[in-house]
């Protein structure tokens, strides 16, 4: 997938480009559907699935003291279009200037002297322009004005509730990995770099990979069933934990938290790579031990907790 950081950095024509707009933050259910049918049209005639996304996200740059936090990061949003296997990636900065646009002037800067569509698709109740004010008949008549087709995409409903960002963002602040991931159409997971710790888990007998995550939300404090993975390679089984390690930390800031995990039969060094986090199940709450023996003994517990429940679920 090409990946392309501005509409101005366009600097060739895309054949028969077939193009989705949106912010896509989760890349969940809903909008793998809408990307399924921008990939299957650019197959079928031979053209290129496009989408273009936002970043930051307009609700962080609009009502900036009322921060939105992310399901994922935009390097993982690009990681997930990328495995759907879409064609070209445009990431377009969104700045109050930018806001500020009228509905035709939207697409006129970002579709007539740019990309130039064929088609385009959008999820139902789509706005654009300033204060959102084009909606989608609006966007049918400059489709009409400018030559291309626009087709929208009705919601995913999974029972009688809609697939949306809000609703998983809230599921995955209340530890509910199971209905999270079942909107998601994946495993709830956090995109991160590497980075050297204290090296506890080590001196535990149980190493693990520290990661800054890129901003994303995260599930509660706890030790969790988890499956890790980079370079497109298998999955790997592990146990992650995200806290604040109060056994060690006797004052901890609030949101403060680690993540780490300990990958299973793994010994390769793998500092200042990116790696997936996917949350399976969580198998016990954040607490504080004693002394350092009585959590090496948690731990142990944790793994064998953590094995038996991969290994079942690898037979589902």
């Amino acid at each position: 997938m090409k990946v392309i950081y501005g509409v101005g950095k366009v600097k060739v024509s895309f054949k028969k480009p077939i193009v989705t707009i949106g912010i896509f933050d989760g890349v969940h259910l809903g909008h793998k559907f809408i990307i399924k049918k921008l990939i299957d049209k650019a197959k079928k005639i031979n053209g290129t699935s496009v989408v273009l996304t936002f970043d930051p996200h307009p609700k962080n740059i609009l009502r900036p003291k009322k921060y939105l936090p992310l399901l994922i990061s935009i390097e993982h949003r690009v990681k997930l279009l990328r495995d759907l296997g879409v064609d070209v990636c445009i990431i377009e900065e969104f700045s109050q200037g930018f806001s500020r646009l009228s509905p035709e002037g939207f697409i006129r800067r970002l579709f007539v002297k740019t990309i130039k569509p064929q088609e385009v698709f959008v999820g139902s109740g789509f706005t654009f322009g300033r204060s959102a004010s084009g909606d989608i008949d609006l966007l049918r008549e400059l489709g009409r004005q400018h030559n291309f087709k626009v087709n929208e995409v009705l919601p995913i409903k999974i029972g009688k509730e809609i697939v949306s960002s809000t609703s998983i963002r809230r599921l995955i602040r209340q530890g509910d990995l199971h209905k999270a991931s079942k909107f998601l159409g994946r495993e709830v997971s956090i995109l991160g770099k590497v980075r050297r710790g204290r090296n506890i888990g080590r001196l535990l007998g149980y190493p693990t990979a520290n990661i800054y995550p890129c901003g994303e939300i995260i599930p509660p404090t706890g030790v969790y069933a988890a499956r890790v993975n980079f370079d497109k390679k298998k999955r790997l089984a592990a146990m992650a934990y995200i806290g604040s390690r109060p056994t060690y930390n006797k004052k901890v800031k609030d949101r403060c938290f680690d993540i780490e995990v300990h990958i299973f039969d793994f010994k390769k060094k793998i500092y200042g790579r990116y790696i997936e986090i996917e949350f399976l199940k969580e198998m016990r709450d954040e607490r504080k031990f004693s002394s350092q023996e009585e959590l090496k003994k948690q731990i142990e517990k944790d793994q064998k907790a953590v094995k038996h429940f991969l290994k079942a679920h690898h037979k589902k």
